[in-house]
């Protein structure tokens, strides 16, 4: 985490706007590799597979630089604040709820003084990691909730 706050300036919008997810890297045929794990492969197409894959996931939290927010150059992109790889024994969501946490109480960082926004997939709905990031005082996540969940 060597980006200093001074390079990053807050919106006009006065808020930070994450995107965190996980993003697995596949290795199926490399059985000597350690902590392994099977993780979510998207787009499996071959008929009676469960869409899972044998590798490493990977937790990334980024910093979404789109123009109207933060003034850089078009197209928008994420600028990765914090990518770390998911532990085979813990939970993804509550190291998720880690590393964001990590990053809001960085003391070089702005992101814990001001109003940050993070933008979470379905897979974060869960109470391990709402529950985890529940005491940032300046965090607001919008989590999209699954088609299968009654309002």
């Amino acid at each position: 985490m060597s980006l200093k706050a001074g390079y990053l300036k807050p919106s006009d919008k006065k808020f930070w706007l994450l995107n965190t997810d996980i993003s697995p890297i596949f290795c199926p045929h490399s059985p000597t590799l350690p902590n392994r794990r099977y993780a979510y492969k998207a787009n499996n197409k071959i008929k009676g597979n469960k869409p899972i894959g044998i590798g490493y996931e990977f937790s990334c939290v980024g910093l979404s630089s789109r123009p109207t927010l933060y003034g850089c150059s078009e197209p928008p992109w994420n600028l990765p604040l914090s990518m770390q790889l998911v532990p085979f024994e813990e939970n993804k969501n509550t190291f998720t709820a880690k590393q964001v946490n990590e990053l809001l109480n960085n003391k070089e960082l702005l992101f814990g003084k001001d109003l940050t926004i993070s933008v979470l997939n379905s897979n974060y709905g869960s109470p391990e990691y709402i529950v985890d990031t529940y005491a940032q005082k300046n965090l607001v996540n919008i989590i999209r909730l699954p088609g299968n969940r009654k309002s």
